[in-house]
């Protein structure tokens, strides 16, 4: 997975760049090609560090996308530090805050896509028995969790 979230940082910041200055080849894109190996660094590190990693895809829930966020803006405030210490003044400000968009977006819909890839679209058969888990908190988000790998039974509530 951090493979995939290295290239998807790259992408990230390409496309921030792309977007801001509205070209396919963003002359900051080539005055600063040695930022993307430090996003590629920073980003990994910082994402390990917050134990994304440690996260099974199939068995994630909302807790991944505030790690995510929170993850990416750490990210974008060191790079737009590194940029402000390199004097990289062809990178504009506007472009850390689009990258943070982007790649939030791209880094969560990555794992749902992927998710919602094991777990499939549409379940096996339309006879899922319907059942619903009341008063039981974090437990119960789990245990709805787990239930949604059966596709014999679906939680509704």
């Amino acid at each position: 997975m951090a493979a995939i979230d290295a290239l998807l940082l790259m992408l990230s910041w390409w496309l921030a760049l792309a977007l801001r200055y509205g070209l396919w080849v963003p002359p900051a894109m080539m005055e600063n090609w040695w930022f993307m190996g430090i996003i590629i660094v920073v980003g990994i590190t910082i994402l390990w560090q917050l134990h994304l990693y440690n996260t099974v895809v199939r068995h994630m829930g909302e807790s991944v996308m505030v790690i995510i966020a929170k993850g990416m803006a750490i990210i974008t405030l060191i790079l737009a530090f590194i940029a402000l210490l390199t004097n990289s003044y062809s990178i504009p400000r506007s472009s850390f805050f689009i990258f943070f968009c982007i790649t939030c977006l791209l880094l969560a819909g990555s794992r749902l896509l992927i998710r919602k890839f094991y777990y499939g679209i549409l379940p096996a058969n339309g006879q899922q028995e319907r059942v619903i888990i009341y008063g039981a908190g974090q437990s119960g988000i789990q245990v709805a969790t787990v239930l949604l790998c059966n596709n014999k039974v679906l939680p509704i509530g």
